[in-house]
């Protein structure tokens, strides 16, 4: 999927969600912040220009993003998630050697739902939010992208200057599937047998935006 893709399958689901938020409050969110990834470990090593690596990751960097959410109850508000973090992928071998392998850029796409505390009226509003969708491993040159199932989870407050006019501050966790491992599982009266265990990608995101409200 290409840039001008995403700008274009977002502003089509900008466009869907204020269709249907007429007589209801809708919130824009741009939004900037840092994401923190995690190493992925497999199984088995794998070759990478003939040199063999069992560790990957994405290095911590710049995220950016946007979000459009509509109030369906004074508490509850659906919202559309898009962020990216461009940054380079690494692979580390069995000895330490790392190896930039090559830039890339993670986008994450998901429905949330969210759930505020406080009176509605208020100023401050904190809230916890869920949702699922899609990450986008998008790398650079002639190396294959990749498009994985993920969730999403966190929290955060919300703070309104005025009517129209708030302020965004959050924390979220994205466990993206990459795969599954075989691996031995034993039970001390049965015996052992083998299993499929699932291998996540984790990333913690923490971000800041300006809330536009219509």
């Amino acid at each position: 999927m290409s840039c001008v893709s995403r700008v274009s399958l977002f502003v089509l689901l900008l466009g869907l969600t204020a269709a249907g938020a007429i007589g209801q409050m809708l919130e824009i969110q741009p939004f900037v912040g840092y994401r923190f990834g995690n190493t992925v470990e497999v199984d088995e090593t794998l070759l990478i220009d003939q040199i063999p690596f069992s560790q990957f990751k994405v290095e911590n960097g710049l995220a950016y993003g946007a979000s459009v959410g509509v109030w369906v109850h004074p508490a509850v508000q659906v919202e559309f998630l898009w962020s990216e973090q461009a940054g380079e992928f690494f692979a580390t071998g069995p000895t330490g050697f790392e190896y930039h392998y090559t830039d890339v850029k993670v986008d994450n796409f998901h429905g949330c739902v969210l759930y505020h505390f406080g009176d509605p009226a208020g100023q401050v509003r904190p809230y916890v939010l869920g949702g699922l969708g899609a990450t986008w491993y998008n790398p650079a040159g002639l190396a294959e992208g990749s498009t994985k199932f993920s969730f999403t989870w966190g929290g955060g407050v919300k703070v309104y200057a005025g009517e129209h006019l708030g302020f965004r501050f959050q924390g979220r966790v994205t466990p993206t599937y990459i795969g599954s491992e075989d691996e031995i599982w034993c039970d001390p009266w049965w015996g052992c047998w083998e299993v499929e265990q699932p291998v996540f990608h984790y990333q913690f995101e923490l971000s800041a935006g300006v809330i536009l409200r219509f």
